[in-house]
């Protein structure tokens, strides 16, 4: 490049050399040619239009829409016993503590906490909580809440082990929470939604109308209630903690029970979330980009359980057959297919979980039908099997009922609205039926609470079994528990009064533009933190 530089520049000098020399050597003037202007042929400079699209605004939308699968009755905290009333429970109150999607417990209400002796739990709480109908929060509600709580048919196995005459109020903000005996699992337990913070006066006023208009703390207010569609809920705008309020300020929840019509509402952008998504629409959810699935292992065991304490034709071997004559990982692997399959009566996100050995309920169908002939049990007795409406439990009752009648026995499934079967159950009207139990606070003595009851929905009438439960809460070593608990899992599975089925994971969809969800092995996931980001208009 400067070599070429160089030569141009050389030759232009001789070329000017060149010039002036012949103008000196001539003998004429010079003429000079007037000078013309000749017309540019340069275009005028123009501006092209820019080809960069302008910058997409997002803004977090306002008005949120879940679709859960199952309306509750209630969402009193003490009255009802479905998982959706949880769910709304946890937007609605607030509790002591809670426990995270990891299973660690973090205080929510509580500013501190201390064990004054064995049995005491003093607890100060946050000042300046309101509960939405104005009323401040105080210690009197809470201490009011585990009263009521104890007392409640529904919640009081889940809060037997607190002394409710005992508790007493220290001051407005703090309460002293009395157990009946030294009891570890304590503070656990009072992350349960049975231990949310209900509002005394709201209560004592409006009776019965609080379990569908109900007054609590948390960062979601209830406005209406349809039956049969929908709740509707507004931000909490007095909300004490002012980081966790949600970034919309209305939200519906709405009831679909068909599985595919939930799965739709979210493909259609008509719902943010859905909740308890089917394994039959997971790969085509998963395929569309404009949803994404989440779904983390579950704390919910299925069961078949076996009413042995109101229908004595079930004795023990009898329950063993029938155990033997089920194949639970067909069941698992066709039924319900998102899910595992158990070998415990604890989930393995329970404190306590080991699996049992199962040598002696191994899949056998001659070897069933050997030991009902033995027993002499009558194989025209009708064993009806009882369950809410549900594909998948549905399809895991015929499956039963199809691997019973293949030994000879005569079995069939009868399918119930849930409030049915959950009056008919609390009634002990119910020989057999497949139901559901969620290790809610992640201890495994909430899981063998219905062994406990003494009323007609009892799981057993091995007392001894029961005192063993009873005793096994208030070991206060770690390794002793465990052990204890590890020997009352294989106890419990070779009683037969539940058959463990499988262990569901927890599936979300959501729009591919929703944020913040955190599922929960629950389904309690938090819909506060949602945030849904849509384009500003």
């Amino acid at each position: 490049m400067k070599t070429t530089k160089l030569n141009r520049a050389v030759a232009l000098l001789l070329a000017m050399l060149l010039v002036f020399g012949m103008t000196a050597c001539t003998s004429k003037p010079a003429t000079t040619e007037p000078a013309t202007t000749e017309p540019s042929t340069t275009e005028p400079a123009t501006t092209e239009p820019s080809t960069t699209e302008p910058e997409t605004k997002y803004v977090s939308k306002d008005h949120l829409v879940v679709v859960g699968k199952t309306e509750p009755a209630s969402i009193d905290p003490h009255n009802g016993n479905m998982v959706t009333q949880f769910t709304i429970d946890f937007q609605v109150f607030d509790r002591l503590f809670v426990m995270d999607e990891n299973s660690n417990i973090t205080p929510q209400l509580a500013e501190t906490w201390e064990w004054i002796d064995d049995t005491t739990l003093r607890v100060k709480i946050h000042e300046g909580v309101k509960f939405s109908n104005g009323d401040d929060l105080t210690a009197e509600d809470v201490l009011y809440t585990l009263q009521r709580g104890c007392e409640s048919s529904y919640s009081a196995a889940t809060l037997d082990p607190f002394d409710a005459a005992a508790c007493k109020v220290v001051d407005p903000y703090t309460i002293d929470i009395v157990t009946k005996q030294p009891y570890p699992g304590a503070i656990a337990t009072l992350t349960h939604g049975r231990a949310s913070i209900v509002c005394k006066r709201a209560i004592e006023e409006m009776g019965d109308e609080y379990s569908r208009t109900p007054v609590g703390s948390g960062r979601l207010i209830v406005d209406k209630w349809t039956a049969g569609d929908s709740i509707e809920f507004s931000r909490n705008e007095n909300y004490w903690n002012e980081e966790a309020k949600p970034t919309f300020s209305k939200l519906t929840l709405r009831f679909v029970s068909e599985n595919a019509s939930r799965a739709i509402e979210v493909e259609t952008g008509a719902a943010d979330l859905a909740l308890e998504i089917a394994a039959t629409d997971m790969t085509r959810l998963d395929e569309n980009p404009n949803v994404t699935i989440t779904a983390v292992p579950g704390a919910t065991l299925n069961q078949l359980v076996i009413n042995s304490a109101n229908f004595p034709y079930f004795t023990p071997e009898v329950r063993r057959a029938l155990h033997m004559a089920i194949n639970t990982e067909a069941i698992t692997k066709t039924a319900y297919v998102t899910a595992d399959r158990a070998d415990s009566l604890l989930p393995p996100s329970c404190w306590g979980y080991k699996a049992v050995d199962e040598s002696k309920t191994a899949y056998d169908p001659d070897g069933a039908k050997a030991i009902l002939a033995a027993e002499g049990f009558d194989m025209s007795t009708p064993l009806v099997i009882n369950v809410a409406k549900g594909n998948e439990v549905g399809t895991a009752a015929e499956m039963i009922c199809n691997m019973w009648n293949a030994i000879g026995l005569n079995a069939s499934v009868e399918i119930l609205e849930n409030a049915t079967l959950t009056t008919n159950n609390s009634k002990g009207q119910t020989p057999i039926c497949i139901t559901t139990y969620t290790c809610a606070c992640g201890l495994p003595e909430s899981m063998f609470l219905n062994f406990e009851k003494t009323t007609t929905y009892a799981w057993t009438d091995d007392m001894a079994f029961v005192d063993a439960l009873k005793a096994a809460k208030t070991i206060t070593d770690d390794a002793a528990r465990q052990a204890e608990y590890e020997r009352l899992q294989q106890y419990a599975w070779d009683l037969n009064n539940v058959i463990p089925l499988c262990v569901s994971q927890r599936v979300y969809a959501t729009g591919a533009n929703v944020e913040g969800l955190q599922p929960s092995p629950t389904n309690q996931p938090d819909f506060s933190l949602l945030n849904v980001l849509v384009e500003a208009n």
